[in-house]
């Protein structure tokens, strides 16, 4: 069957072919960014003093901190290689959107300017400003390289969007949205890398009070940023769920980036008070890049959506079932009685596994954090299931094929669900039992 849609107008949509080639430049700008946050923290530039080579060797080397130097090159490289080429396929097949080959042109020319600013961000030693420009232009690659991805799977043809788009109110929302986190990440780094953080005892003022020196009101001016852009995140996930509903990605990504903040908080605090830890440092690194992955995927999704002011304020407006009937509509999305099932199992094989009744604590969020992964498991499993489900008597009542819920809010809940999950196991529970309960999660879906 041809994957060919007609659209308005006579247009006929084709996938791009380089659109997997964009979505490896995505994922591996993520590892760049996450890297480079551990390589910052951990002061692992430092292990290899010169560049491109360590200590003017071309083997890998044998200390972790070089190590971690060097695969922080090698990424960054594979990634200036990938979206090149996805550039390049793009280009001489003369297809896709304006936005995917602007998109794609400008990241490939920012990733070689930055090849030369991390040469001199190593052999400088790293001088505070320097680094933090090296960590914005990653994240404005990292961003070019997202939009051209929803344009190249979300909106393949028509991706110039409506200019009423540009003027929808969620519109604008998102937009102001991504550059205050932008700015909270880069002002983050900043504090890092001045080593002003200290200046600014006790929480949330400094010493009890206002800042008293140049230093203490950098690291006090970025908590006041990430209040705002905290602020901001969840008046867009209230928005979002009233005027996106049936909207996949820009409802499943405003309910990411909610959650995604929320676990940026709690792995920060954890990170402070067990003493940076690497597995929190490293997934603390990793949230951070990912939340504004995904708030640049909800700005991109709104913006080329096509969507008006009046379509948003339409289904804002519509009638919705009780609140009481939505709780049991999102209740079933979980299969309750099958997460219980799985729940006890998993009690039994902590049992089995430790030879002795495991701590309360432990076990309550294990127990959390196992009904939020299958929960979550399951409404996806619903939601890719959904139009075989009304075909079946047994499942043609469920919420989603019965039309009760949307399939955007079946989406945005299991992804939720699952992200929830991951942040808890990984905070109470261990890294481990998180990234296992995540290869779960993938493995039922």
């Amino acid at each position: 069957m041809s994957n060919d849609q007609t659209l308005p107008g006579n247009i006929v949509n084709k996938p791009i072919r380089s659109r997997y080639w964009i979505l490896s430049a995505a994922i591996l700008m993520f590892l760049v960014i996450v890297m480079g946050n551990i390589t910052r923290v951990s002061d692992a530039a430092a292990a290899c003093p010169d560049w491109p080579t360590c200590f003017g060797q071309l083997t890998f080397p044998a200390d972790l901190s070089a190590q971690i130097a060097m695969l922080h090159r090698l990424l960054s490289g594979a990634a200036l290689v990938v979206t090149a080429i996805a550039w390049g396929i793009t280009a001489a097949h003369r297809e896709g959107s304006t936005w995917v080959k602007r998109s794609l042109a400008a990241a490939t020319l920012i990733l070689l300017g930055q090849t030369g600013l991390g040469a001199g961000v190593v052999l400088l030693k790293s001088p505070a400003l320097l680094s933090v420009l090296h960590l914005g232009l990653a994240l404005t690659t990292f961003g070019l390289v997202l939009i051209a991805l929803v344009a190249a799977f979300v909106h393949p043809a028509t991706v110039i969007a409506k200019k009423a788009a540009i003027k929808t109110p969620f519109t604008h929302l998102t937009l102001a949205t991504s550059l205050l986190v932008f700015v909270l990440l880069v002002s983050g780094a900043l504090v890092t890398a001045t080593e002003t953080g200290a200046a600014c005892g006790g929480w949330p003022l400094c010493n009890g009070g206002l800042p008293k020196n140049g230093a203490a009101w950098l690291a006090f001016g970025h908590r006041l940023i990430t209040l705002v852009a905290a602020a901001f995140i969840i008046v867009q996930f209230l928005r979002a769920w009233q005027s996106q509903r049936s909207q996949p990605v820009q409802l499943s990504a405003a309910t990411g980036a909610l959650l995604l903040l929320v676990g940026q908080v709690l792995i920060g605090a954890l990170k402070v008070q067990r003493g940076f830890p690497t597995d929190l440092v490293g997934l603390h690194a990793a949230s951070a890049a990912a939340l504004w992955g995904v708030q640049v995927v909800l700005a991109a999704g709104a913006w080329l959506s096509g969507r008006s002011a009046a379509d948003e304020l339409a289904e804002s407006r519509q009638q919705r079932l009780p609140f009481g009937q939505r709780a049991r509509d999102f209740l079933m999305l979980n299969k309750p009685i099958i997460v219980l099932l799985l729940l006890v199992t998993t009690y039994a094989g902590m049992v089995v596994g430790l030879k002795a009744l495991p701590g309360f604590w432990v076990t309550f969020w294990t127990m959390i954090g196992g009904a939020l992964a299958a929960g979550g498991s399951s409404a996806l499993n619903q939601y890719i299931d959904r139009e075989l489900d009304k075909n079946m008597q047994r499942t043609a009542k469920r919420p989603l094929p019965d039309g009760r819920l949307t399939p955007a809010e079946g989406l945005a809940y299991g992804l939720g669900a699952c992200l929830l999950s991951f942040f808890l196991m990984a905070g109470f529970v261990n890294l481990l039992a998180a990234i296992l309960s995540l290869a779960g999660m993938i493995y039922y879906v």
